[in-house]
């Protein structure tokens, strides 16, 4: 345990863990405690005919969890760029999140699921990780979308990583927000949804930011 934390301490500096606790703790209230105070509530579906047309494709459930990785490299490479890169990226996806919670509160959606029988490890984990886990509720906007499109953000504008770790994330976003709709884990509109939170998220934090450099320099 202690050299799991030692190793912990190594890739995060101590600076990062307010910002890293602060948007966990949102995204926390946002996605799970609403599941759980809202289970009862209407939903609504905003599945599309495109979406009907979307066959079930097990084996990109591999890529949903994937996206999971991609996350917890982005974060390690962000806290470790600098305290400022750590603050703006971590404000940004709280103000993503805070508009997550105020649609999962107000405009909560829903989706129809296809029945899943296991015949192998795909849909195993399909039936009994992702569906059986997380219910189909807090689509829109999609929080795999956001994580990831902000992975790619923050991917173009570290400057410590290697110039190929920025070109990964492009396929890499797109075979993600394929895996959402070809596992039926959200609906198309879904993904621009996300997409959309997640710049709004950016350019809150940048106004945060910027005002508090313009503050530090008049003092």
């Amino acid at each position: 345990m202690k050299r799991l934390l030692s190793l912990i301490r190594k890739l995060i500096p101590d600076y990062a863990w307010v910002y890293l606790g602060s948007f966990l703790a949102v995204n926390f209230v946002a996605f799970s405690l609403t599941q759980v105070l809202m289970d009862d509530v209407t939903r609504y579906n905003l599945t599309l005919p495109i979406d009907d047309r979307i066959p079930l494709i097990p084996w990109f459930v591999i890529i949903y969890l994937l996206a999971f990785a991609q996350w917890a490299i982005s974060w390690i490479l962000i806290s470790r760029e600098s305290k400022e890169a750590v603050r703006y990226f971590a404000i940004a996806d709280i103000i993503s999140k805070l508009i997550c919670l105020a649609v999962f509160v107000f405009y909560p959606t829903t989706m129809d699921r296809p029945s899943v029988e296991v015949t192998d490890l795909f849909t195993w984990i399909l039936k009994n990780v992702i569906y059986g886990v997380d219910k189909p509720y807090n689509l829109l906007p999609s929080i795999h979308i956001i994580e990831s499109h902000l992975a790619l953000r923050a991917a173009f504008s570290l400057k410590k990583p290697p110039k190929y770790y920025r070109w990964i994330h492009i396929p890499l976003n797109v075979m993600i927000a394929l895996s959402i709709l070809f596992i039926k884990q959200h609906v198309f509109v879904d993904i621009p949804g996300g997409i959309i939170a997640c710049e709004i998220g950016l350019f809150g934090a940048w106004l945060i930011t910027k005002k508090r450099k313009l503050t530090s320099h008049e003092r």
